[in-house]
């Protein structure tokens, strides 16, 4: 594969964030299904990624992951591999009842700093798995926002403050992440949602 730029691109990510789950108590648990909008985004992402060849497809382990992923291979007729180091950060629930990521981790009362940092030791290992099997093929990831998040600090050298407050993910955002080699990470599209339409926003 080549880029755009003519570089040798040697895996292609296409990295989504699942659809929208059903919320209780203002948080979404391990097992929340997605709602009926979150239904209709995958399957505007699987009419979308349809188009782009993939061969190798992995979801996190998460039900509205796999449900996202399931969707998404009815358009693609894929096998879908589970990975649980694609499953979201563990505290993240806990990240998002707290005011503000300076106030809460600098001040030692959140543990989402020390979750982060190992699912990114995680991440890097699939990656480097990848990197053994997948050689010149595109790869589909679903997966969750702060995987995402940790994901584009570990190969785009992005701050872990920065990549936990100021990138936004949205349902079904598509990521396109290449590979070229020795570690050099390209990043073509980040977090685009246009195939939504008026499912973007309620």
């Amino acid at each position: 594969m080549k880029s755009e730029l003519g570089l040798n691109i040697m895996i292609r990510y296409l990295i989504f964030r699942h659809g929208e789950a059903v919320i209780m108590n203002g948080i979404t648990a391990n097992n929340a299904p997605l709602t009926e909008r979150g239904e209709a985004q995958a399957r505007r992402l699987g009419e979308r990624l349809m188009h782009f060849n993939a061969t190798k497809f992995y979801t996190s382990a998460l039900r509205r992951a796999r449900q996202t992923a399931e969707i998404v291979n009815s358009y693609i007729n894929l096998a879908i591999k589970v990975d649980e180091r694609l499953n979201e950060v563990d505290s993240y629930h806990m990240f998002y009842e707290t005011a503000l990521y300076s106030n809460e981790v600098l001040g030692g009362k959140s543990t989402i700093l020390g979750d982060f940092n190992k699912a990114q030791l995680k991440l890097a290992e699939f990656l480097d798995e990848q990197k053994k099997i997948n050689d010149g093929k595109t790869v589909l990831l679903s997966a969750h926002g702060n995987v995402i998040k940790a994901l584009m600090a570990i190969t785009l050298g992005i701050s872990d403050k920065d990549a936990l407050d100021r990138l936004i993910i949205g349902n079904t955002g598509l990521t396109v992440l290449e590979w070229l080699k020795d570690d050099d990470y390209q990043l073509v599209v980040f977090n685009d949602t246009n195939h939504l339409g008026e499912l973007m926003f309620r």
